[in-house]
C-alpha cells in the first residue's frame, strides 16, 4: 500500500528534494520526499557484520544507501555526533567511516539535523524492514572491478593504508585460492542456485 499510488507523489526535477533516514540495531530505513509528500520508500535489513558497526557507523551507512537512490538532495538526521563529524577533515575521522565518506563523495547534499520527533517515516522503515533474502543482493560495481584496480581506488586504499600494507594486501590475495575462486566465480557468473556455487567457496 505504501509503495503504490496514491500515496507516492510524482517526482518533479524542479522541487527540492529532501531525505529521511534513520537505522536501528537491525535495519535501516529511508524516504525521499518533495513538499511533504513522499516520493519513494526503502529500507533494508543489516547484514551480520554491519549489526556490529558503531552506531555512528550505521548512521552514516543509512545516508550512502539512501543517497544511492537519489542525489543533489537534502539530508535529514537526528544523530548529531554524525553532523560534527561531517564538518571534521578526513584525516580526523575513524578508518571506517572515512571510507563511507570518501564514496559520499560522489553525491551532492546537505546534512541537516531534524529532532527524532520528526522522522517518523524513517524510523518505521529502518524498523520494519524486509526480511533478508525478500530482496535481490545488490551487486555493488566495486566488486564487478576485482581483477583490476584504477587509480582512484589505490588513491583511496593509500588513504587508509601504508604502501607496504597495500602491498601486503595485494600479496596475500595473489597467494589465496579462495579469493581467486571468488573472483572467476564472479566473472562466470552467479548461478541460480546456491549449491551450484564452487565448494572452495
Amino acid at each position: 500500500m505504501l509503495a503504490s499510488a496514491p500515496v507516492l507523489a510524482y517526482f518533479s526535477p524542479h522541487k527540492e528534494i529532501v531525505c529521511q533516514y534513520d537505522c536501528s540495531q537491525f535495519g535501516l530505513g529511508g524516504v525521499i520526499m518533495q513538499e511533504g509528500k513522499v516520493i519513494e520508500y526503502t529500507s533494508r535489513a543489516l547484514i551480520k557484520t554491519e549489526i556490529l558497526y558503531a552506531q555512528i557507523e550505521k548512521e552514516l551507512l543509512s545516508v550512502a544507501h539512501c543517497l544511492s537512490r537519489m542525489a543533489n538532495i537534502t539530508v535529514e538526521t537526528d544523530h548529531k555526533p554524525l553532523l560534527a563529524i561531517h564538518k571534521k577533515p578526513l584525516t580526523a575521522v575513524p578508518k571506517r567511516l572515512q571510507r563511507m565518506w570518501l564514496q559520499l563523495q560522489r553525491y551532492d547534499f546537505d546534512l541537516v539535523f531534524r529532532p527524532s520527533s520528526q522522522m517518523i517515516l524513517a524510523d518505521t522503515l529502518s524498523r520494519a524492514f524486509p526480511q533478508a533474502g525478500s530482496n535481490e543482493t545488490e551487486f555493488p560495481e566495486e566488486l564487478a572491478a576485482l581483477s583490476t584496480v584504477d587509480a582512484d581506488q589505490l588513491s583511496e586504499l593509500r588513504m587508509v593504508a601504508s604502501a607496504a600494507t597495500v602491498e601486503l594486501i595485494n600479496r596475500a590475495a595473489r597467494d589465496d585460492d579462495e579469493y581467486a575462486g571468488l573472483i572467476q566465480q564472479i566473472k562466470r557468473g552467479w548461478p541460480d542456485s546456491p549449491a551450484d556455487v564452487a565448494t572452495y567457496l
